[in-house]
């Protein structure tokens, strides 16, 4: 079970993730696999948080699923709004990206 801050940071997670493949989809399971092979969170994480982080994001927005007709589980993709709230944030976080 993820504690509070720890299902933050996996929401955010998942959105850098998303949004700098936009506009490709990834199911939840490769999600979980990525963010952990680079080493994004330092926390176990199974495919069930993640489709709880990017459910979460679908509600806000952010993120969408994807089902194709052969596949069996849904892929999740980020949206227009979630891709440009990923970019306000690092700009948020380091100004001179914003910077032209």
């Amino acid at each position: 079970m993820l504690t509070i801050g720890q299902q933050a940071d996996l929401r955010e997670a998942c959105l850098e993730f998303l949004a700098v493949r936009y506009p490709n989809a990834y199911t939840a399971d490769a999600i979980a696999r990525m963010l952990t092979r680079r080493q994004r969170i330092d926390y176990p994480v199974m495919a069930s948080d993640v489709v709880a982080a990017v459910s979460f994001l679908k509600d806000e927005g952010f993120s969408a699923s994807v089902t194709d007709a052969l596949a069996v589980v849904p892929s999740w993709q980020a949206t227009s709004a979630g891709v440009a709230r990923h970019q306000r944030k690092r700009v948020e976080e380091n100004p001179a990206e914003g910077e032209v």
